[in-house]
């Protein structure tokens, strides 16, 4: 998939979303601390991601590797300045039966959140996966507190298929419903 331009609604800089390389592994490592330290709909904590660049790089390499056999596996990234600011993964399932599915994961860094580039990235990963010709569902889990995030995927056509009650729990026991969604064609 080729690089894109995108243009944030408030007029700040470009910012590129592109295929991620091995070579992206430190920028990707220090976007994701930044979403955990956020607490930005992300599952683990702080305290809980304790990953290496060698560790951000094996997922990598083991994501694109699983993905050649299944099928075609996508990971982009979006940056401005050599700094990531938001990331999609599209992976598929290693059962046959299921391989029609992409599962996709996708994040903004705070500070580029609320700018359009949650919508570019989903767009970026539901263009790949129809160009695959044999994905004919992505799904997706939103915490139900994540109602910008809802709004974008509904606003996608992906709708609301299940629901896990009390999935997650914070530290001080309060407990979050996780959302599962899907979009088919």
């Amino acid at each position: 998939m080729p690089a894109r331009e995108f243009r944030p609604r408030d007029g700040s800089a470009p910012i590129t979303i592109r295929p991620m390389r091995a070579r992206d592994a430190a920028a990707k490592r220090d976007y994701l601390g930044a979403l955990i330290e956020a607490r930005a709909g992300l599952i683990r904590t702080p305290e809980e991601f304790q990953d290496s660049t060698a560790a951000v790089l094996k997922r990598f390499r083991q994501t694109m590797r699983s993905g050649g056999n299944n099928g075609p596996a996508l990971q982009l990234l979006a940056e401005r300045d050599q700094a990531v600011l938001g990331d999609i993964m599209i992976r598929r399932y290693d059962l046959r039966r299921l391989r029609h599915i992409g599962h996709i994961g996708i994040g903004v860094h705070p500070r580029a959140q609320g700018v359009g580039l949650g919508r570019a990235l989903m767009q970026a990963g539901i263009d790949w996966a129809r160009s695959t010709g044999d994905i004919r569902r992505l799904d997706l889990a939103v915490l139900e507190t994540n109602t910008r995030a809802i709004a974008l995927y509904e606003s996608l056509g992906f709708v609301r298929e299940g629901l896990r009650r009390g999935y997650v729990r914070d530290e001080d026991g309060r407990e979050t419903d996780d959302l599962i969604m899907a979009l088919r064609w």
